[in-house]
């Protein structure tokens, strides 16, 4: 979909490197952009996304000593909780590519990203996996709650399905049952839209505007007035 589209990726939290990643997943050319200096989160490692050989991503937060022990047992490397190169947390930022290396090979190992997240929930390693549009439309609980609705096409899209669905979203601002009517056609309601607007310039001038285009003069005569006695002082 999205395919010829670059986007400059300029992000370092988890929401929007997440939002960097669907976008690649719909054929976009992504450039990430890091900070020249850490800051923040970019103190803490390992945190972020990681990828699978299923092109999935998941997210890592092993942003502490007990964290990262628990890592390395959930990787079946225990080894590693007493390496010098990864001990502390400020070592783990100095050797970051030898610490992704470890974590995608020990991804290259699962069958999928799943049977990961269920690994790290296992040995309280936190983590959530990346959703791709497809997996948020297929998400039982958004579709139990509602968030996912069909919404019509216009009739010049009709073709294999007359409608599509769409994340709706939680936010409900009235009682009334919201209605999701199809999109007009280009140029299908020019006429209402013509048609309204001559009628409200035709209309004659009503209460308080009456008063506001009686008073509009008065107040650019006092104006000049007031500029030309200025004028005349500084003369």
């Amino acid at each position: 979909m999205l395919a010829g589209v670059t986007v400059i990726d300029i992000t370092n939290n988890i929401a929007g490197p997440s939002c960097a990643v669907m976008l690649a997943d719909h054929g976009a050319t992504v450039i990430h952009v890091e900070k020249p200096v850490w800051e923040d989160d970019m103190h803490l490692y390992p945190y972020g996304i990681f990828r699978s050989p299923q092109n999935s991503a998941i997210i890592i937060a092993a942003i502490n000593v007990s964290v990262w022990k628990k890592l390395c047992r959930a990787m079946e490397r225990p080894d590693l909780i007493q390496d010098p190169r990864f001990q502390t947390n400020d070592q783990r930022c100095v050797h970051q590519d030898e610490v992704i290396s470890l974590i995608d090979h020990w991804l290259n190992s699962m069958e999928n990203i799943d049977q990961a997240a269920v690994r790290l929930d296992e040995f309280g390693v936190p983590n959530i996996k990346a959703y791709t549009v497809e997996d948020i439309l297929n998400d039982p609980h958004a579709n139990i709650c509602g968030w996912i609705r069909d919404f019509p096409l216009p009739r010049s899209m009709h073709g294999v399905a007359e409608s599509c669905p769409g994340i709706f979203g939680t936010a409900e601002f009235s009682k009334a049952e919201t209605v999701l009517r199809r999109a007009p056609e280009l140029g299908e309601q020019s006429q209402i839209y013509l048609k309204d607007r001559r009628a409200a310039q035709d209309m004659p001038p009503s209460g308080l505007s009456q008063y506001v285009l009686l008073l509009f003069p008065i107040l650019q005569l006092v104006n000049q007035n007031f500029a030309c006695g200025i004028f005349r002082q500084l003369r």
